[in-house]
């Protein structure tokens, strides 16, 4: 007797049918993966220089410096910078040291010297960076006149950076 490949002979001589049993037709079914990201505001500040080179009290004249920091923050990131007092001087008033000997100075936020940068009201707002680098001038003004000794004079300032 000859059966067909899908049937099998058993002993006994009962032949079955391999027979593939299918449910009802698969479907597809979605659902949603929710992506989600934060971005924090963060910043980094750079230091730097303001270099007045040569004051020379009896020229009459004022002497001005200019000098610049760096900063990077996340973009759209508003901010405020603060210059503090510096470590030479007494309240309001900035100075250099050489020694026991001072010199005033002051710092300013524009080129033509008129708005002081300090701390609280005198800070500067800066209202949104971007992500790049950003370089921040800063101007100095040494008054003409001041009868400071010979030296070196120099002072330390804080920068301060608030993000908003």
């Amino acid at each position: 007797m000859l059966f067909p490949s899908n049937f099998r002979l058993i002993k006994g001589g009962l032949a079955f049918a391999l027979v593939a049993v299918t449910g009802p037709a698969a479907h597809a079914q979605t659902a949603d993966l929710t992506v989600t990201a934060e971005i924090v505001a963060n910043c980094v500040l750079n230091g730097g220089t303001l270099n007045f080179g040569t004051y020379t009290s009896s020229a009459g004249a004022d002497t001005e410096g200019q000098g610049s920091f760096n900063y990077q923050c996340t973009n759209g990131t508003e901010i405020t910078l603060s210059l503090g007092p510096g470590t030479g001087g007494g309240e309001g008033i900035r100075q250099m040291a050489s020694g026991d000997q001072r010199l005033t100075y002051e710092l300013f936020q524009d080129p033509g010297r008129t708005t002081v940068w300090g701390e609280n009201d005198d800070a500067l707002v800066v209202p949104s960076t971007s992500s790049s680098s950003t370089p921040v001038p800063v101007y100095g003004l040494i008054e003409a006149g001041q009868d400071s000794g010979a030296g070196t004079y120099s002072d330390t300032v804080l920068i301060t950076l608030n993000v908003e």
